[in-house]
């Protein structure tokens, strides 16, 4: 008898009622947790293609930079000059520390590092010839290791940063393709779940509703002349 009361304590409306809710909360952290992956994916390709392009941007400015710096006829306009490309070549190596976690293939990597190693080459070489010449006055020397020297290795270097991009636009779109069929089927599951979890709420309600129903009658049927008037309780 004490299990049955509390059985009937369990399984009472409000018991079912948070069930279902239970379930439906159940299904919905799974799909939001299937769905974060692609919004993850998603936000660090927006940035790694944001870090690229300004490696990009900041690439011509250099080559611009170095270019002024050799045409610069006074001191302190060199010393301005100098003073940009330094700090350029820190902004630099603020976007490959950011840019670096976020590449996503193979073939991206190794044109990344590529450029990398290419723009190594042309910053020794633009320290070590060109600007060491400008900086001297040597004006006609500097611009003929600039012509010589350093414009190849730029380009090559900004050759290997183009096909970086290149990988990344094409891995962007697969991903983003790939994102949209796991967004789409995480949605299809979740309704496919929260359906089922309903289905089950009301399945199991109907159950109850029966056991609790067929036990009560069992309940008269042994006890059929107990009273059902109210009995106060005794006083003290």
């Amino acid at each position: 008898m004490r299990c049955w009361k509390g059985l009937k304590l369990i399984m009472t409306p409000r018991a079912v009622v948070a069930w279902s809710g239970a379930m439906v909360t159940l299904t919905g952290y799974i799909g939001i947790t299937n769905l974060e992956g692609p919004s993850r994916a998603s936000l660090e390709g927006l940035q790694a293609n944001r870090m690229l392009v300004d490696l990009r941007d900041r690439s011509h400015l250099m080559w611009g930079l170095v270019t002024h710096h050799v045409a610069a006829q006074s001191t302190r306009e060199m010393a301005a000059l100098a003073k940009e490309i330094t700090a350029v070549d820190a902004e630099l190596a603020n976007r490959w520390k950011v840019y670096e976690p976020l590449s996503r293939s193979k073939e991206e990597r190794e044109a990344y590092l590529k450029y990398r190693a290419s723009w190594s080459e042309y910053v020794k070489a633009r320290d070590a010839t060109t600007l060491r010449l400008s900086t001297g006055n040597r004006k006609s020397d500097a611009y003929a290791t600039l012509k010589t020297i350093l414009e190849p290795t730029y380009q090559e270097a900004i050759s290997h940063l183009r096909e970086t991009i290149t990988e990344h636009d094409n891995q962007a779109v697969a991903h983003s393709t790939a994102g949209r069929f796991l967004h789409e089927s995480s949605q299809a599951s979740l309704i496919w779940l929260s359906l089922a979890a309903l289905g089950l709420s009301l399945s199991l309600g109907r159950v109850l509703t029966r056991v609790i129903t067929r036990g009560t009658r069992e309940q008269r049927v042994v006890h059929p002349n107990r009273s059902t008037r109210f009995i106060p309780p005794a006083r003290s």
